[in-house]
Order: C-alpha cells, then structure tokens, then sequence
C-alpha cells in the first residue's frame, strides 16, 4: 500500500469497518502506514484522539493538493487495464495462396471488425519455414 494513496483517503471522519474493506486495507494497517508517512515527512497528518481522527493542518493541505491527483491516478489505470480485456497485436500467417484467400481471408474478416487493434499480415510462401527459428 503507498503510504500517499492512504493518506488521501482519511478524511475529517474515522473510516468505518465497511470503508476500510473498499481500501482492502484493516484499521491497523491503516494506521501503521500513517505514521509511515508521518515520519517520512516529519510532520503530523491526523490528529488522534480515542474517539475521532481529523487531518490537521498539514493533514488538510495534503489532501487538498494531493487527493484530487489520486483520483485522476485510479481513472488513468481503469482506463489502462480495459485494455488487457481488448485483443490486440500482430498476427503474422505464412499459407499458401489459396489458404489466405479461400480460408483465412474469410474467417479474419469478422476477427478484424470485432477486434480493430488486431492488425494480420499474411505471407505466402509454399515452402516449409521454420517460425521458431526467425
């Protein structure tokens, strides 16, 4: 866990056991990376009491500055890791004449509408070619 993202996430309320389970994080572990952070920059963050937690000064100015670039950050990875869910690439197939366009031609063609950042480049070649060796 970054001790930043963290401390971006407490706000002027003590976190609930249900707000900590959306950070995957317990109270404990929270805690300690508070006080991480806090001794890195040697200075407080949080005020802490039995009965609440509230940013001090510093606390504040943090959150003002740094909270707003988090979330910009968590957008930024949504936005990368929909691209693990879409096929993309170069596909390179060695056929025959008649393979690429009696077969392959036809099949791809609707791979290649579906799947646009899928790019094909056909060679034809009608002798044995050794793929691994290239």
């Amino acid at each position: 866990m970054r001790p930043t993202s963290t401390a971006a996430s407490v706000d002027t309320q003590h976190l609930a056991g249900d707000e900590l389970a959306k950070l995957g994080v317990s109270q404990s572990a929270l805690s300690q990376t508070i006080r991480q952070l806090e001794t890195r920059l040697g200075v407080r963050l949080l005020t802490r009491t039995t009965r609440s937690v509230s940013p001090t000064e510093a606390g504040e100015r943090l959150l003002r500055t740094v909270g707003p670039r988090f979330e910009e950050i968590d957008a930024e990875l949504a936005a990368v890791a929909e691209l693990r869910e879409k096929p993309a690439g170069t596909l390179r197939i060695t056929a025959t004449e008649y393979a690429i366009e009696a077969i392959l031609i036809p099949k791809l063609a609707k791979l290649l509408r579906e799947h646009p950042d899928i790019k094909v480049e056909m060679i034809v070649d009608y002798g044995l070619t050794n793929i691994v060796a290239l």
